[in-house]
């Protein structure tokens, strides 16, 4: 796990790969293929685990699914958090096999710690503001995933990529500032 502010203090056992979905733990598909994805890393780390954060109507078939695959030792269902934040800081990857994704926010708060985020190639390449994101099909094999994984997990360096994001507009003082501008420009238009 990553040791966030470098004291040798983990949120979790240290030296474990830890797994993080998103917010899309609703699509039952989508979090088998990522359950698939820590069964086929086993044979590398036994120590790998995946937490699905979030809830919605597919939770029974995820469970169903785990079961099925026995990982009930390996993936966890956390349900709807408030300190996502601090699971972004404990993880070591965030695996975002997403079918549908309007923009992918949560793809933004992952980069903005330099999480490594593996992602479908169906979320918005815009999210991408950093080295850190690699995009795959999800039609390819849950083998496929687990390597690509395993690749990140090694090249992975953390780092505080705030900066990045306030860069790239991706923050409140900006996004504030804009619709500031838009709803006085709209109101001096219409008034």
């Amino acid at each position: 796990a990553y040791d966030a502010y470098g004291y040798g203090t983990y949120i979790v056992e240290p030296g474990t790969y830890y797994l993080a979905a998103g917010e899309n733990a609703h699509d039952a598909l989508n979090n088998i293929l990522a359950a698939k994805g820590v069964s086929a890393v086993q044979g590398d780390n036994t120590k790998a685990h995946l937490y699905l954060v979030g809830s919605g109507e597919c939770e029974q078939k995820i469970r169903e699914a785990i079961i099925r695959h026995q990982l009930q030792d390996k993936v966890h269902l956390l349900g709807n958090r408030s300190d996502v934040a601090q699971l972004y800081q404990a993880a070591d990857l965030f695996l975002f096999p997403s079918k549908y994704e309007g923009f992918g926010t949560v793809m933004l708060e992952a980069q903005a710690t330099a999480l490594p985020v593996l992602a479908s190639d169906t979320i918005p390449h815009e999210t991408k503001l950093c080295d850190c994101v690699q995009f795959i099909s999800l039609n390819e094999s849950a083998m496929v995933w687990a390597d690509a994984a395993e690749t990140m997990l090694k090249n992975s360096k953390r780092a505080d990529n705030t900066k990045l994001l306030q860069d790239a507009g991706y923050d409140i003082k900006t996004q504030y500032r804009m619709m500031e501008a838009f709803y006085l420009d709209k109101s001096k238009t219409e008034g």
